[in-house]
């Protein structure tokens, strides 16, 4: 049994796991860092599609320099992993509902669709609430890693009762990649049950929405810090994305003239942001 996970909180919950059940040299897991909801699918699965996402990330600053060579770097080692999947093998791919995983989810299935093999799709989204419910405390869990170990692990040790994609299954996930990936669009959100593709610039109206209202809150022209406004604007969606990608927008909008700033743009922790009056 091989696993494939996205996400490196939720791939050292499940190796945690493994080692505790004495499965960690039987079961290896790949793990999946990228995120998938943002920056250009476009012929992904290819050398040019895979050239193209890297551009667009180290151009538009999503990733310091350092973080940049450790993406290429993970990236290229879980492909490479996906690729010496042996025949015959059983793939249990763990994920949830939002536009990341689920593209994910059929990116992998793309290249894994040539090889025999059984494969196990484990909902996450799906199984915490059935198993254990939505309560105000945990609700619905956006992203693998917001899984609470405990219960990764009964839904592990429930593995064997779930079936198998059928080849249908396969072959409908096969095609939803290849719509995908012909997309230009740079984001992703996961609406009705389906990832819809939008402009990256989606949420900037939100963004600068929730900056007004902090500082009509504040009731000053004080700056805000740039981590406090992304961590606001973070927590209040209802899709998983990643901080740095929603300081990109902070910073095109920016360039854009709609909002001042003070400090140091080289780390969000460096500068603060105020809306320029009109």
């Amino acid at each position: 049994m091989v696993h494939i996970v996205f996400g490196v909180s939720a791939a050292a919950t499940l190796k945690h796991i493994l080692y505790k059940l004495d499965k960690k040299e039987k079961e290896p897991v790949i793990t999946i860092e990228d995120c998938f909801s943002i920056g250009p699918i476009w012929n992904l699965h290819k050398n040019s599609g895979r050239e193209e996402r890297l551009l667009w990330v180290k151009s538009n600053n999503i990733f310091g320099r350092e973080d940049l060579l450790d993406y290429k770097e993970y990236n290229d080692r879980a492909l490479n992993q996906i690729k010496h999947i042996l025949e015959g093998e059983c793939v249990v791919i763990w994920n949830c509902e939002n536009a990341s995983e689920q593209t994910g989810l059929r990116y992998v299935m793309y290249l894994l669709k040539n090889r025999k093999k059984k494969t196990i799709v484990i909902n996450l989204t799906k199984l915490n609430t059935f198993l254990f419910g939505s309560d105000i405390r945990s609700g619905t869990v956006l992203s693998s890693g917001e899984v609470m170990p405990e219960r990764m692990q009964i839904i592990y040790e429930k593995i064997e009762e779930c079936t198998c994609l059928t080849m249908e299954e396969e072959k409908g996930l096969v095609m939803d990649w290849l719509t995908l990936s012909k997309s230009k669009e740079s984001m992703r959100v996961w609406k009705n049950g389906k990832i819809d593709c939008v402009p990256e610039d989606f949420y900037d109206k939100f963004i600068i929405q929730r900056a007004k209202k902090i500082q009509n809150q504040e009731k000053s022209a004080l700056y805000i810090k740039s981590a406090f406004l992304i961590g606001d604007v973070l927590g209040r969606l209802d899709q998983y994305f990643i901080s740095e990608f929603l300081e990109y927008r902070l910073r095109t909008l920016i360039k854009k003239d709609i909002f001042e700033v003070k400090g140091d743009l080289k780390a969000m922790r460096y500068y603060s942001v105020r809306l320029k009056s009109s």
